[in-house]
């Protein structure tokens, strides 16, 4: 009888280091699992797609072994010290399965998940086949169970309310568990829904703008005293009701030969205008949508009251964001300078991509991104400031360097 009861919590044991062994295999250690151990590792993976029916089995299989191996160890201690035996059979069952048929298979298995997982998905693969009908029906009971309490949990509190998060932010933070700024960053998600358009948006007295009226030159002037790739074009003053009539972006000049007919007018694109009211996560929403990334903010009278950009909404949520290429915090497309209308300063950490779709171009590179290492492989080394390269009837020529990659370059249009 001891030894059926031995038997008994050992497959009992089984069943929590089976269950915990699967629950704890993640998807990078399945991944690894289908590559080292193919025939095995698509057992584990069936097994994984099919836990509500894995659970039923296990849950059926521990609950009734437990409960049997506790009905004989209380006959067997009655028949030997009397009535008495049942309570002190019941005390020891109840230590011997929390600690050997519980505590210690689930710790082992959560340790080495991969291991476990390996040693009990062939048996778990030839229950699941023979108990499947028996699987499938609890399984669909507890799915009914489900709906129903979802039916009559739906209008009650959130389990974790947004103080309950913040909370367990803090806590990681004062643990250690958070990188240095991660907690900051998580409190600013969870004020953008108070955020409103207004609180972050620029102010129209410090939008960079260019005049409906501009001609190529001075319209290449203002980007080049602005520092910006796209400028607020205006009608009169920035002031005035209705002021912006559109968005110029750089890139639509650079074709431009100034003998021909040039109208800010004819290249400008239509602004997005959204409310001051508008909250910052129903504008990222807007965004998305209209794909766009810059909108002008306007009052409830439609009077123009500043622009906002996603990087003024980044901005909200992880600070300025800056890298040791970049100061000022631009990105690459964004520092592109105009020398004059068919010359340019670029910086060299600007993608091929980017370069290409800019200026038109079809330039590729194997081993690099960036135009700044297209140079560096059609020269086979490091040039200095000065030497160029010509190419599809355009001039790159290294503007400055560093002691390994190029930081600046100037392209000219033959």
């Amino acid at each position: 009888m001891v030894f059926i009861i031995i038997l008994l919590l050992f497959f009992s044991a089984f069943f929590s280091f089976a269950e915990t062994a699967l629950l704890s295999l993640n998807k990078a250690q399945l991944k690894q699992l289908l590559k080292t151990e193919r025939k095995q590792g698509k057992r584990i993976a069936i097994l994984k797609n099919s836990m509500d029916q894995v659970i039923s089995i296990i849950l059926i299989g521990s609950n009734f072994l437990n409960t049997l191996s506790s009905a004989i160890a209380t006959a067997l201690a009655i028949d030997l010290i009397g009535p008495q035996g049942a309570l002190w059979a019941t005390l020891i069952m109840l230590i011997l399965i929390i600690l050997f048929g519980e505590i210690i298979p689930k710790n082992i298995a959560a340790l080495y998940p991969k291991e476990a997982s390996l040693l009990s998905a062939p048996i778990l693969t030839v229950l699941l086949f023979v108990f499947k009908p028996i699987a499938f029906l609890f399984s669909l009971l507890q799915k009914g169970i489900n709906k129903i309490e979802g039916a009559l949990w739906k209008n009650k509190d959130p389990i974790i309310t947004e103080e309950e998060l913040k909370t367990l932010i803090a806590l990681g933070d004062k643990e250690g568990t958070l990188e240095l700024g991660e907690k900051d960053m998580l409190y600013n998600i969870f004020e953008l829904n108070d955020l409103r358009a207004k609180d972050i948006m620029r102010h129209r007295s410090l939008i960079k703008t260019c005049n409906i009226n501009a001609s190529l030159h001075q319209s290449i002037e203002a980007f080049e005293k602005s520092g910006y790739s796209r400028l607020v074009v205006i009608e009169d003053s920035i002031d005035a009701i209705n002021a912006i009539q559109g968005i110029l972006h750089f890139k639509d000049l650079l074709f431009f030969d100034s003998a021909q007919d040039f109208s800010v007018k004819s290249i400008m694109r239509k602004p997005l205008f959204i409310p001051e009211s508008k909250s910052v996560i129903s504008l990222l929403s807007t965004f998305k949508k209209e794909k766009q990334n810059f909108a002008v903010i306007v009052d409830e009278h439609g009077s123009n009251q500043g622009i906002i950009t996603m990087d003024d909404i980044l901005k909200a949520v992880f600070g300025r964001i800056t890298d040791e290429h970049n100061s000022e915090g631009k990105n690459a497309e964004e520092r592109i300078q105009i020398i004059k209308t068919n010359q340019f300063l670029i910086p060299g950490e600007l993608s091929i991509d980017d370069f290409n779709r800019i200026f038109k171009q079809n330039f590729s590179s194997e081993a690099f991104e960036s135009i700044g290492g297209f140079l560096l492989e059609e020269f086979g080394y490091l040039p200095q400031a000065g030497e160029f390269l010509k190419r599809n009837n355009c001039i790159l020529a290294v503007d400055a360097q560093s002691q390994r990659r190029i930081k600046m370059i100037k392209y000219t249009i033959l």
